[in-house]
């Protein structure tokens, strides 16, 4: 059950990954831009509110709390596409990293923002589906040579069960 659920879990995580990748390369074409508005605002009385958004734009993603007055003041999930700059605009530099923490002039609310490349995103997402492409190699290493898919022990004296952890191969080839 374990390692089926790893398997499952190692999919996704390549899945993810992948798209990571696409959207890295939709990113210098395409810009794209996804909010949420929560319903209270920020001071009671007061249009502007407060929310969260993602932006992925010139090979860097970018996640920011607060500052969506000059968005909408609507409440729920607003998408818009934009075409990039050349640069990214909020706290990035030549590697894509950033952070931004500061009040915005026009409407004296608090605006934060963090900035990372999209190959970062990738690599970290890809993490879980790389080990278990090694955990792979490794099991299927090990019973070519006749080794326990398990523990790695030598199964060439005891074909039958190995007798370090208990498990029962599946084949068994000696080596010659």
């Amino acid at each position: 059950m374990k390692s089926r659920l790893f398997t499952v879990l190692s999919i996704l995580s390549l899945t993810l990954c992948l798209a990571t990748c696409v959207l890295c390369v939709r990113s210098y074409w395409v810009g794209d831009f996804i909010s949420y508005v929560h319903d209270d605002p920020v001071r009671p009385g007061d249009e502007v509110r407060r929310g969260s958004w993602v932006k992925s734009i010139d090979g860097t993603i970018t996640i920011g709390v607060n500052g969506l007055d000059w968005i909408t003041s609507l409440p729920g999930w607003h998408y818009c596409a934009e075409t990039p700059y050349g640069e990214n605009e909020v706290g990035g530099n030549s590697l894509g990293f950033g952070y931004e923490d500061t009040d915005s002039n026009f409407s004296n609310h608090r605006f934060r923002s963090l900035s990372f490349p999209h190959l970062l995103g990738a690599a970290i997402a890809g993490f879980p589906a790389g080990a278990w492409f090694v955990r792979l190699i490794r099991i299927r290493r090990r019973q070519s040579v006749g080794k326990c898919s398990i523990c790695g022990y030598d199964l060439r004296a005891t074909p039958g069960r190995c007798p370090e952890c208990g498990t029962a191969p599946k084949t068994v080839r000696a080596l010659p």
